[in-house]
């Protein structure tokens, strides 16, 4: 919600003409001529609806806070469509709007003009320096969060980085499949195709029972079903099974339907007459996951060869599947191949370095090595498998691998042209990128228990573990913070009443006290500011209150400059936790309240709430809470 505030000697309105949206009003509302008021223009946008009771108090309480600012004997309110495009339904804001004005009703003299019609308006501005104010009104919670842009996967991140460069350079993007026949292993590999496929994950599937039906079967089926007598449809759907007519997660859906059982009569023939099913064993197929994109690179050049304008420039990225001894830092069961291939007669290992090169410097990476390995994969052409090395934060790293398809190989399917391949590992461009340790920790940081967070995270996830929830309340806590500080410097032991009045329609009297003999009602602790450095958290008093030279703002200097203030204090949240005990007493019909303040040693004993992850992030890398100081000071209240 959006507010502007105008302070006005006086303002006149006349309705003019309605719209579809009008409000229905009574004749004397057609016009009004007022003298002096604050004249609030609101507009209600759509996320205002996700959670309108907050957004209603919120708004009332700046509404009341601009008034006790520069007065106006009485609030005008007047509906404001044009402050936003996104607005909140009419009849939304209609019910806003209204719930608004009976708020500030309890407590001041307050108009309204009449929602949705257009009118003719005269105001009087008193032109003082906060004559006109505004306020953005802001829940965030609900709808609001959908806002915040959620936190990607570094290795998705990176490969839509690197379709984006594939396509940018004129590489047209194919899937290929997953599933590989053991055939194309040899095909491109020759001999070395056994030792290939000791890597690879087989498929297998399981065998369908053949389920005969024994008189001893048969019995057992009459004792779940009694009076059973389809015993040749029994047969004949188990013969329909056997022979994949029907699938097996449609196995009992379609023997309740045909055979004319309940589901729980199916359910228990499964468990404990037909036992073939439990029984089943996976058979192995010749067919594998792949584990490299090059076992289907050949396919897909073959079937386009004939059919394509050379050359042909072509990208894909997808998952692979190794089976490595253990899954550890450096090595996954699953990753991902960025793999792209150049089918033409002219080009060139040179022409290969270059887009190698240009795709890589996209990626922040520079000052290229190329090394021939000695001991060339079979399906490579010998003096062509490179190796590539680049310089990335002052480290000489490897990044790619390419190559031509052997004549060898190509020839087993076919193919007629000479064919470049680059292949990029994902993961590993994504660790040194990123500047991580641990593949598994980049990849599936769901299954890892430690965290990384910056010390903005850390400090805007503090909050008080108490604090008031009426508008009253909220405002009393104000006040009080200020009438703590007035009398700080008194001398006690000493009690002195800040507040008595009326608060949620009861009286009541407030005191502050101190009980130590000499010393000032509030020791220099009171205004300690919690920041967040390097993932510790800190206590400390105000920089400017130092003198220069004390130890403490020496041995604390780095933490003031290049910390973050959460932007909560001692006595804040201190406040805020007597108020809110303060309305909680009201419901249960206490009659006092005494809180005592000492020595704080931990969070909570100054009612400042640290989540649990944030806690366990901190002592996991063993970083400090510094949260403490000297307090020695009461707030107490008697309730009539």
């Amino acid at each position: 919600m959006h507010l502007l505030f105008v302070h006005s000697d006086k303002f006149h309105y006349e309705l003019e003409e309605n719209t579809k949206t009008t409000e229905p009003i009574e004749d004397c509302r057609k016009f009004l001529n007022i003298g002096k008021c604050l004249v609030v223009y609101a507009t209600v946008e759509r996320l205002d609806a996700v959670n309108s009771d907050l957004v209603c108090k919120k708004a009332a309480y700046e509404i009341k806070d601009v008034y006790s600012t520069i007065g106006g004997r009485r609030i005008f309110l007047n509906p404001y469509a044009h402050f936003l495009s996104e607005l909140a339904p009419p009849k939304v804001a209609l019910e806003i709007m209204k719930k608004i004005e009976n708020i500030l009703k309890k407590d001041y003299e307050v108009y309204s003009c009449p929602f949705g019609w257009h009118k003719a308006c005269n105001i009087h501005d008193k032109g003082h320096p906060v004559s006109v104010l505004s306020r953005i009104v802001n829940v965030e919670d609900g709808e609001k969060n959908k806002k915040k842009r959620g936190k990607e996967n570094p290795v998705s991140a990176l490969n839509v980085q690197l379709r984006e460069i594939f396509l940018e350079l004129g590489f047209d993007e194919i899937i290929n499949p997953m599933i590989v026949d053991e055939r194309e292993v040899y095909l491109q590999y020759g001999p070395e195709a056994p030792l290939i496929l000791d890597r690879v994950y087989y498929l297998a599937g399981m065998d369908r029972a053949d389920i005969g039906l024994s008189d001893n079967k048969i019995e057992k089926i009459k004792e779940i079903i009694p009076n059973f007598n389809r015993i040749k449809e029994m047969q004949w759907f188990l013969r329909k099974f056997k022979e994949g007519k029907i699938e097996g997660d449609d196995f009992v859906e379609e023997m309740v339907k045909e055979l004319r059982i309940s589901e729980q009569q199916a359910l228990e023939l499964i468990d404990k007459v037909f036992l073939e099913l439990k029984e089943l064993n996976p058979i192995p197929y010749k067919k594998t996951l792949r584990s490299h994109m090059t076992a289907l690179w050949y396919s897909t050049l073959v079937s386009f060869q004939d059919r394509r304008i050379l050359p042909l420039n072509l990208f894909s990225i997808g998952p692979r599947f190794r089976r490595e001894q253990r899954q550890d830092s450096s090595h996954l069961y699953e990753s991902t191949s960025a793999s792209i291939v150049v089918m033409d007669e002219k080009f060139t290992l040179e022409d290969g370095k270059k887009i190698t090169k240009e795709i890589l410097v996209r990626l922040g990476f520079s000052n290229f090595e190329y090394v021939v390995k000695k001991v060339t994969s079979n399906y490579y052409t010998p003096e062509t498998d490179t190796e590539v090395f680049a310089e990335f934060k002052g480290q000489k790293v490897e990044v790619a691998n390419f190559g031509f398809y052997s004549n060898e190989s190509l020839s087993n399917y076919g193919i007629k042209y000479p064919v470049f391949n680059l292949g990029l590992g994902v993961e590993r461009l994504s660790l040194l990128l990123e500047g991580a340790n641990d593949i598994r920790t980049l990849v599936y940081p769901q299954y890892v228990h430690t965290i990384n967070l910056t010390d903005n995270e850390i400090a805007s996830s503090l909050r008080p573990y108490q604090e008031p929830v009426t508008m009253q309340g909220i405002k009393l806590a104000e006040n009080l913070i200020n009438m703590c500080l007035e009398n700080k410097d008194k001398i006690g032991p000493i009690e002195v009443l800040i507040y008595k009045g009326d608060f949620l329609n009861k009286k009541i009297k407030l005191w502050i006290y101190n009980w130590d003999q000499g010393k000032k009602l509030i020791s220099h602790a009171y205004l300690n500011s919690i920041f967040v450095h390097e993932g510790s958290m800190y206590s400390l008093p105000s920089k400017d209150s130092l003198p220069k030279e004390t130890k403490m703002k020496k041995r604390f200097d780095e933490v003031y400059e290049k910390g973050k203030d959460s932007g909560l204090c001692f006595i804040s949240l201190i406040v805020k936790k007597f108020t809110h005990d303060l309305e909680l007493a009201l419901n249960n019909e206490k009659k006092n309240i005494d809180l005592k303040f000492k020595m704080i040693k931990r969070p909570s004993e100054v009612n400042l709430y640290v989540p649990t992850y944030v806690n366990n992030y901190i002592t996991s890398k063993n970083k400090k809470i510094l949260i403490g100081g000297p307090l020695f000071f009461g707030l107490k209240v008697d309730i009539e």
